[in-house]
């Protein structure tokens, strides 16, 4: 079995990313998930989370580690949402992430989005 010694959100030994131990939390009002297969955290808002949106930033790291996703329907009918600004970090945009946001004005994608 491979050792690692974490420092920061590294291993200090081979310097891999090593995964937070909360891989669910709450953050500014949205819910993100580990992804292991992005090495970072997955926008996953729910409805609840969503209904009274209007701009939204999503950060580029929380906590040390890097936001790579909007999750699949993370802001599935959000109807008031009007602005999204996304980070760099974001590789990937789910499945009808922004199905339905029909006041959102525009959305600048990064350039590693996949």
């Amino acid at each position: 079995k491979e050792m690692h010694v974490k420092e920061g959100t590294n291993c200090k030994i081979c310097n891999r990313l090593i995964p937070p131990d909360q891989t669910s939390l709450k953050y500014e009002g949205l819910e993100y998930e580990w992804n292991a297969s992005l090495n970072g955290y997955s926008v996953k808002a729910s409805k609840a989370d969503t209904e009274k949106l209007t701009n939204v930033q999503i950060p580029a790291e929380i906590n040390g580690y890097p936001v790579t996703e909007i999750g699949d329907y993370a802001f599935h009918f959000c109807e008031s949402l009007a602005e999204i600004e996304m980070p760099d970090s974001i590789v990937r945009i789910g499945r009808m992430a922004f199905c339905g946001c029909s006041v959102l004005n525009g959305i600048k994608i990064p350039h590693a989005v996949f």
